[in-house]
């Protein structure tokens, strides 16, 4: 190995679903200082709009626009495997959701490891009712969504906030947060090691603060086969658009 490895960022963005988050989100990120950042803005349609893309260059991200549907994370993987594979193998690749952040010292992990992985803890509003916690992101997240699950380390897990009533999916927790570039990450979702190196260093443990139960949950929950329909109807307040129905009708004949 040549050099000190540099540390990169990647991420799908769903521009249908997480700009309200962004301004705090893309703060976060940046205040980092990685050494590079590249962004893939998402739309199923394809029609981001300009004024978008500029606040993702203007803040330093390469951006680059794809479409088509999100095939329960099947893009996003194919995505950041094929940025991935554009880096030096010995680079770190960090990866993150839109509605994720980390509150780690990437450049410390990756003096002592090959590899840092970790779960999910949910952050959601301290409310009682669906309408009242799901609520686009005003103002600091942290304080607008100050209740946060019990850090409890499952692989897999159905946690939903007090104000869900009905029975919430199974769904993995692990995430991996960052890797070398050379080795092969499950980039559908990151939640695991398509494949481990013998020596790889791992550091585990580290908590990703997930901002999920937002506005956006509503609509999200429709791209996603694993969810019911009772959740979608939920979330909804019964209220449910049809074009959402149809559309986790449609994902479920496939997928499932």
């Amino acid at each position: 190995m040549s050099g000190v490895p540099k540390i990169h960022f990647a991420c799908m963005f769903g521009v249908e679903y997480e700009l309200d988050l962004a301004p705090f989100w893309i703060k976060q990120w940046m205040d980092k200082r990685l050494d590079s950042y590249r962004i893939f803005l998402h739309k199923e349609t394809g029609d981001i709009a300009r004024e978008v893309v500029d606040i993702f260059t203007g803040s330093g991200f390469s951006v680059e626009r794809i479409d088509g549907p999100h095939s329960d994370g099947k893009l996003r993987g194919l995505a950041l495997s094929y940025h991935a594979g554009t880096l030096p193998p010995e680079d770190f690749l960090v990866t993150a959701d839109a509605d994720e952040f980390h509150f780690v010292d990437h450049r410390r992990l990756a003096e002592k490891c090959d590899i840092a992985s970790g779960f999910l803890a949910d952050r959601y509003a301290d409310a009682t009712d669906v309408e009242t916690a799901l609520q686009a992101c005003r103002y600091d997240p942290m304080k607008q969504y100050p209740c946060e699950e019990d850090f409890t380390r499952d692989l897999m897990k159905g946690f939903a906030p007090p104000f869900i009533k009905t029975e919430w999916p199974v769904v993995k927790r692990t995430k991996i947060l960052m890797a070398r570039a050379g080795h092969k990450v499950s980039y559908t979702g990151s939640h695991c090691m398509l494949e481990t190196p013998s020596s790889a260093v791992i550091s585990g443990d580290h908590k990703v603060t997930h901002f999920a139960w937002r506005e956006s949950a509503k609509r999200k929950i429709a791209c996603k086969s694993y969810f019911k329909k009772e959740n979608l109807d939920e979330a909804f307040g019964h209220e449910t658009p049809d074009d959402c129905r149809n559309k986790l009708s449609k994902l479920q004949e496939i997928c499932l």
